[in-house]
């Protein structure tokens, strides 16, 4: 895989579900509930974990989404 911007938002995305769960993405583990429900986190989380890199939010996509609330 060749390091772009995709990566870093995969950096982003997987920060900021361990905070939300407790656990590195896609860990072998029982699911369970986020620890800090937030629609948009989640929301973020699921864009930014997007198996094919191009699917990814660019960070003005990011910053756009989080102004929007």
């Amino acid at each position: 895989t060749a390091v772009s911007p995709a990566i870093d938002m995969w950096g982003i995305g997987a920060s900021l579900y361990w905070l939300l769960y407790g656990r590195p993405p896609r860990e072998n583990s029982p699911t369970e509930p986020p620890r800090i429900r937030d629609a948009l986190l989640e929301l973020i989380c699921e864009q930014a974990l997007r198996e094919a890199p191009i699917a990814r939010p660019t960070i003005a996509e990011l910053a756009r989404l989080l102004n929007s609330t």
